[in-house]
């Protein structure tokens, strides 16, 4: 079943507030390095699956340049090689109808650049709407 754009844009959210709050709990000691690292393979695996749903719909509406910005955040690339990505969408989007929102959104959001990453990916998904 395919899921729709506020079921992704929701449990996108929710993992990576989850994963935030168990690296603070690691960081602080609360959580076993055991209990931390099961745990946050089994998030960070979960929250690729619906990446990966992310990406199906940004190629399905013709972004496939912001879907491959998402396969460098799947694959655990490098920030600088995240933000490449990001640059040669950005140019590649120019002549797309979904640029615009691309350019906007990597320059309003803060946090990560994985984070940025992916609300500039659900803010084009919801544009293409």
């Amino acid at each position: 079943m395919n899921k729709s754009l506020d079921e992704i844009q929701a449990e996108l959210v929710a993992f990576t507030k989850t994963i935030d709050i168990l690296d603070k709990q690691f960081n602080d000691g609360i959580i076993s390095e055991t209990f931390y690292f099961k745990r946050r393979v089994s998030l960070v695996r979960d929250q690729e699956i619906i990446i990966k749903g992310l990406k199906g719909l940004l190629e399905q509406r013709g972004a496939t340049e912001v879907s491959m910005v998402l396969d460098k955040v799947v694959s655990g690339s490098r920030d600088n090689e995240i933000e490449e990505e990001m640059k040669s969408a950005q140019e590649a989007g120019k002549a797309k109808r979904w640029g615009e929102t691309f350019t906007q959104a990597i320059n309003k959001e803060k946090g990560s650049i994985m984070q940025v990453a992916l609300k500039a990916a659900s803010k084009v998904a919801e544009s293409l709407l």
